[in-house]
């Protein structure tokens, strides 16, 4: 049966278990992620609990409005590229990270080049 000692190693297994994964998830999301090189906000980045949240108070589309005014704007673009040199020239544009694998794109160009039927990007991504 379980002791206090086996139940505390238990404990403190699991917690630190739950800790790495926790920090590996935060660390793949921001800078490892095929999505970390788009701006966004901090929380939209690491969980779509901010996403959902914002569905929740109904302002979502004055919010991703707002987004793009404060990070799709090309100064804030080329601010990111001296940071991080490693960026693809297609983030460059009014493109904002609202979860941590969806954006929102304001150029009508890049939405005609995305969703053409012949662009060979993933539309949506089947979940079963």
């Amino acid at each position: 049966l379980l002791t206090e000692a086996t139940l505390g190693f238990w404990l403190a297994t699991i917690s630190a278990a739950f800790l790495s994964f926790l920090i590996g998830w935060v660390v793949y999301q921001r800078f490892l992620s095929p999505y970390a090189g788009i701006p966004g906000p901090f929380w939209a980045s690491i969980s779509r609990f901010w996403y959902l949240q914002r569905i929740e108070a109904g302002d979502m589309h004055r919010v991703t409005k707002e987004l793009h005014r404060i990070y799709g704007t090309s100064e804030m673009n080329s601010q990111s590229l001296k940071k991080n040199r490693t960026l693809n020239f297609f983030w460059l544009g009014p493109i904002v990270r609202i979860a941590p694998d969806e954006v929102s794109i304001s150029d009508s160009a890049a939405m005609k080049a995305i969703y053409n039927v012949k662009a060979g990007y993933t539309k949506v991504r089947s979940r079963f």
